[in-house]
């Protein structure tokens, strides 16, 4: 599994949480001024984006390289992580669903490899099995 620097992405979620309460604050007035809720919707999206976009830049966090992806360009991870950021908290609890669906898989994996095994090779590698024999 891959070890990411958790307070790097804690800089993110933090920033998606401050976006999306602010919006949280705003819509009732952006519903008085903006009849059209597809209208409201858009205004919102695209204020959440250049408050994302302006995070992004300023705070210089760029949340794909710290995930790993070292070959994307700045410029471009600082506009996804300000398209990501500008999500609120739902893009990180994707991330947290998939990594929690990860690790669920990789522990399947396992007992499934484990039940595939002696109990004399268990044994060699768990000292419990053996003196339990």
């Amino acid at each position: 599994m891959v070890d990411l620097p958790i307070k790097d992405l804690l800089v993110g979620f933090s920033a998606g949480f401050c976006i999306q309460q602010l919006l949280e604050i705003v819509d009732p007035l952006a519903s008085m001024i903006l009849k059209s809720d597809a209208l409201k919707k858009s205004v919102l999206g695209l204020v959440s984006l250049a408050l994302g976009l302006l995070i992004a830049k300023v705070g210089q966090i760029q949340l794909f390289h710290v995930l790993g992806a070292t070959s994307f360009p700045p410029t471009l991870d600082t506009f996804l992580t300000a398209v990501f950021i500008s999500a609120g908290t739902e893009g990180f609890n994707s991330v947290l669903k998939f990594a929690n669906y990860k690790k669920e898989e990789a522990k399947a994996s396992a007992a499934d490899q484990k039940s595939k095994l002696t109990p004399k090779q268990i044994s060699s590698v768990n000292f419990q099995a053996a003196g339990s024999n």
